[in-house]
């Protein structure tokens, strides 16, 4: 086997490893806002446990972590932007310098979540 193709299949694309870390990053906030709301809100450490499984099938280079890891896209999604929409409407026009860093850092969750998950939809994978 030739040096080139060894690495191919030990290195994991990018936008996989993008993803994988935004998933162990957002269960772990997930977990701890879980802590916050007083274990009231059951989409968070839902959410947070399929996010691990997600990112440890895209860390192992599993078909169906893949999927799995596209399939969590929407309901990321929705939960990100349902409290940055929330949290606008709470605060309105009282927005202080540290609601505004929460407001950004959902707004570029949003974002690389969204490009990562389209280049990773682009990415051919090695049994395709």
């Amino acid at each position: 086997m030739g040096k080139d193709k060894a690495a191919a299949l030990t290195s994991l694309s990018k936008p996989a490893l993008l993803l994988s870390i935004l998933y162990v990053v957002s269960g772990v906030t997930s977990l701890w806002a879980f802590s916050l709301t007083g274990f009231r809100m059951i989409t968070l450490p839902v959410l947070a446990i399929w996010g691990f499984a997600a990112s440890g099938g895209l860390w192992m280079k599993k078909r169906w972590g893949r999927w799995f890891a596209l399939f969590l896209f929407v309901p990321h999604v929705v939960q990100a932007v349902s409290l940055l929409w929330s949290y606008l409407l709470l605060m309105g026009s009282q927005l202080v310098a540290n609601s505004m860093m929460l407001v950004l850092l959902l707004g570029a969750y949003v974002i690389i979540l969204t490009l990562s998950t389209y280049l990773l939809l682009r990415t051919k994978t090695d049994s395709e």
